[in-house]
């Protein structure tokens, strides 16, 4: 019998572990939402960034699909839910919330390897 000398690698990408210390789950009104902040750090990018591609690219999301835009009572009543380990910055006007369809959208433009 002839013993087989062919090796066979699995090159298929592992899963990474996503740590909710890093990346919170949050929700705002029954969905699951990210701060532009977190999705940034997920993406391996700047918020910038992602600020400046969601400005470009306007007419793609929709508010109250993709992001939640929060301001005023609204803004007050999310900072005061959250733990410390969650904090928005105490002098914020406004807050941007990415859904998990909205972090998808945003995966397509920001084109990084972690996106």
């Amino acid at each position: 019998m002839q013993q087989s000398t062919s090796t066979v690698l699995n090159v298929a990408n592992a899963m990474p572990i996503v740590d909710p210390d890093t990346f919170p789950v949050i929700e705002w009104k029954g969905l699951r939402v990210v701060t532009t902040e977190t999705l940034a750090k997920g993406y391996a990018t700047d918020a910038i960034r992602i600020q400046q591609n969601h400005i470009r690219n306007e007419d793609r999301f929709v508010e109250g699909v993709h992001f939640f835009n929060l301001k005023g009572i609204d803004l007050k009543e999310f900072k005061n839910r959250l733990s410390s380990s969650e904090s928005v910055g105490k002098q914020a006007r406004s807050l941007t919330l990415w859904t998990e369809k909205g972090a998808a959208r945003m995966s397509k433009i920001v084109d990084t390897d972690e996106a």
